[in-house]
């Protein structure tokens, strides 16, 4: 048996055995004739135990070559850590006494199926090759040599190529093999010893814990499950939420990313970008720990199954693979770093990581211990250093929070990467992804998370829109009631009973029902207070053009009649014309009461009326029900006899002016029909205005108010004026017959162009002049006549 060698015999032929593997095809064997098959870019080193290994030397291939440049970091340091522990361990009087531990090393070139090849060495020796048919030229059988039995493997370095190893050193478990022309097959002594356990100081791929698939692989560094939860801790720690990671292609880099996603779903963190560019080294301190481990474990065994004996015993030539495997899963030491070494069930090392920053200071780049992770956490953000802000901690996030009233928009494929929409016009937040439309009577809070109900408005009494209505109502009121007792005091005086008392009295009323519309106008709509505006809105003008009209129709009739016959006309007495009025202003209350029956009166809040794109400014409009087109039907009778009323005033326009009031009713029909011509435009431009309540509400009442007070200051003012102030004129005139004032009012329309004609059809009557003369010399004549006259 083979003595130990001291450390400087290993360490002065060991770049020599580096160069032998390197750059010639053959390798010596303890640096004499080479034993069993040459293999490319290999190490043999004879021992007792012979240990396979795989590493990285070179790098892939290109251009059909196997093999590409030389990798010095992860392929030569790896390697020289092997044989410095096993030159430690053959060395080391307490581990393994007596026992040497020989190599076989190959180079995997970092590709899965180049180490495929290679690794078929360490399985060669487990086939028993039938030479019973092979004959040599002198007719004796084959000396075959078989090659040395490999009972463990330390490698691979990639997950990949450890997943193809691993695969090919249990593939004799109960299965036959063809290999290099030989049948062979395992027997059923070979059934235990034909399995080669494995340990990886590289490999970390979560697949390669599945036990069932690949149970004698064992590996002294953490699984990437371990791994990608140290990352999700770190993550947490600096309270990101979007990172991306650097993974090496292959089952290595690509596992451990999709690690990382799935625990960072788990603890949800929602998105991780990907790349592939970088793979982490410093694997050497864990290639000595599977050498040690292997070691440990052969020890253990050797004690075990050769107590007190000196070298391998029978029970352990051959070494039985499946026994050797309970063995490693038991080992318990110390590795050169000082962290323990152990396995669990599936043979995977407990994880622990020191956390590194590489940092930039001053010019120069190093790697920064931070922290560390064993089962938990421990970070010294204090030592941590960024470019830029110095030890403040970036933000690393996709998106930033929404803010209330925002909703999220997803960005496809990635979770935590969103868009923030506000929600707009009249939406709220309903939850962080939807938005919803508050209720019709409703708009969104300033924040827009909730509903609150819209402001209701109506127009106020104190509002600036309500001021002028108000006044021009309050004067007209005032001023009618002054001319009702003026002409109740002077009831029986010429000029009130010539300007007939029955229709005049009925006309003050429908004036003061038209300043009076202007209160309930502005009053709070209610169901009284809407009732009252359907009633009085129309009423009022309805009264006072038909007493107006009943008046010119009286005058036109009388002097129509006096062109062809000097008989009166019908229906011209003060009950007739009163009558008439009352079956006028009839049709007016036929069709309120009509409207009432169809759609009984109510007030509504309009929340269409002044419902703004910005909802901050919308406003809900209590309104009695009266739509334009009622407005127009309620409104439309009352024009309807204003415009009768103008007709007939301009057919009596020739009526001389000492004749009763055709002409001063002539003047407030004009009038009349000029507001609310300037009316119809106001009112009906302004509908989509957003101050629509305010401005038709006023063009209204004030248009009705001018309306009235046309009528009381052309038709009224004047007589009251004569009252009050030139008694002397308002005294009885000489009766005269109906005959004689036809007769002059005839003659003075054909009277020769010697009169003084005036506009609008008005001549001064020469007759009435020349009968007037011998009485009145120096006084102006006026021709009257008095209702009991006719």
């Amino acid at each position: 048996m083979p003595g130990k060698r001291g450390w400087g015999w290993w360490w002065a032929r060991l770049p020599f055995c580096l160069l032998l593997s390197l750059y010639g095809p053959w390798v010596p064997s303890s640096l004499g004739k080479p034993k069993g098959h040459p293999h490319m870019n290999s190490i043999r080193i004879d021992g007792d135990i012979t240990l396979g290994g795989l590493f990285p030397v070179h790098g892939r291939g290109s251009e059909g070559k196997a093999c590409g440049e030389l990798k010095k970091e992860k392929g030569i340091h790896r390697l020289e850590a092997m044989l410095f522990a096993l030159d430690r361990i053959n060395n080391d009087p307490d581990l393994l006494p007596n026992v040497t531990l020989g190599a076989r090393i190959l180079d995997t070139c970092s590709r899965d199926t180049h180490a495929l090849e290679q690794s078929l060495t360490f399985v060669q020796a487990l086939i028993e090759k039938d030479g019973t048919e092979v004959r040599c030229g002198s007719g004796g059988p084959p000396i075959i040599t078989k090659p040395e039995r490999v009972v463990g493997v330390i490698g691979a370095s990639g997950s990949s190529v450890s997943i193809m190893v691993a695969n090919i050193l249990r593939l004799f478990k109960n299965v036959s093999s063809v290999t290099s022309g030989f049948a062979s097959e395992c027997s059923p002594q070979c059934q235990r010893l034909c399995k080669i356990p494995q340990i990886s100081y590289a490999s970390t791929a979560p697949d390669l814990s599945d036990n069932s698939r690949y149970d004698f692989f064992s590996r002294v560094v953490p699984s990437d499950t371990y791994q990608a939860q140290a990352m999700v801790d770190i993550v947490r720690a600096l309270k990101w939420n979007y990172v991306s990671t650097l993974a090496s292609e292959g089952s290595y880099g690509e596992s451990g990313v999709e690690a990382f996603i799935q625990k960072s779903r788990e603890d949800d963190r929602e998105r991780i970008g990907q790349d592939s560019a970088y793979e982490q080294e410093g694997k050497v301190q864990f290639v000595i720990d599977a050498v040690y481990a292997m070691g440990h474990a052969l020890h253990a065994m050797h004690r075990d199954l050769c107590p007190g004996r000196v070298g391998l015993c029978p029970r352990m030539d051959p070494v039985d693979g499946t026994q050797l495997l309970k063995y490693i899963r038991s080992v318990n030491f110390s590795g050169i770093a000082g962290n323990p070494v152990t396995f669990n069930e599936n043979g995977d090392a407990p994880g622990r990581y020191d956390i590194y920053q590489y940092q930039l200071r001053n010019g120069s780049a190093e790697y920064k211990v931070i922290g560390s992770w064993t089962d938990h956490l421990h970070l010294r953000i204090e030592r941590m250093h960024w470019p830029g802000s110095g030890q403040q901690l970036p933000r690393s996030i996709c998106s930033l929070p929404c803010q209330p009233g925002e909703r999220k928009k997803t960005v496809k494929g990635t979770p935590c990467c969103w868009h923030c929409e506000p929600c707009t016009g009249y939406q709220y937040q309903v939850d962080r992804y939807n938005c919803k439309t508050c209720p019709y009577d409703m708009r969104p809070t300033e924040n827009r998370t909730g509903c609150r109900p819209i402001p209701i408005i109506k127009l106020e009494w104190d509002s600036p829109w309500a001021v002028l209505p108000l006044f021009l109502a309050v004067v007209g009121i005032a001023a009618t009631l002054f001319v009702v007792l003026t002409f109740m005091r002077y009831n029986d005086t010429p000029i009130v009973k010539a300007s007939g008392r029955e229709l005049s009295y009925v006309l003050l009323a429908g004036i003061f029902l038209c300043y009076a519309t202007t209160f309930l106008m502005i009053a709070e709509p209610d169901l009284g207070t809407c009732s009252l505006r359907r009633v009085f809105l129309g009423l009022g003008m309805s009264i006072s053009y038909a007493a107006l009209l009943t008046k010119t129709n009286r005058i036109y009739r009388i002097f129509e009649q006096g062109k062809r016959s000097v008989s009166a006309p019908r229906f011209i007495s003060p009950a007739s014309q009163l009558a008439i009025t009352f079956s006028l202003i009839s049709l007016q209350l036929l069709g309120i009461c009509v409207w009432f029956v169809v759609d009984p009166s109510h007030s509504v809040v309009d929340f269409q009326d002044q419902r703004t794109l910005d909802p901050r400014f919308a406003r809900g409009v209590l309104k009695c029900d009266i739509s334009d087109l009622s407005l127009i039907c309620l409104l439309g009778y009352s024009m309807l006899l204003m415009v009768t009323c103008t007709v007939y005033a301009i057919k009596t326009r020739g009526v001389p002016e000492t004749f009763n009031e055709a002409k001063p009713i002539g003047f407030t029909m004009y009038t009349t029909c000029i507001v609310w011509l300037a009316f119809i435009p106001i009112f009906f431009g302004t509908s989509q205005s957003a101050d629509k309540l305010y401005i038709q509400t006023t063009t209204l009442t004030v248009s009705v108010s001018l309306s009235a007070s046309v009528s009381l200051g052309m038709l009224y003012m004047p007589k009251v004026y004569i009252i009050l102030f030139h008694p002397e004129q308002n005294v009885p005139k000489r009766k005269r017959s109906l005959k004689a004032v036809v007769t002059a009012a005839t003659m003075s329309n054909k009277f020769t162009p010697k009169g003084n004609f005036r506009p609008n059809g008005e001549a001064k009557s020469e007759l009435c002049e020349n009968l007037e003369a011998p009485v009145l010399a120096t006084k102006q004549t006026y021709v009257t006549y008095s209702n009991h006259a006719l």
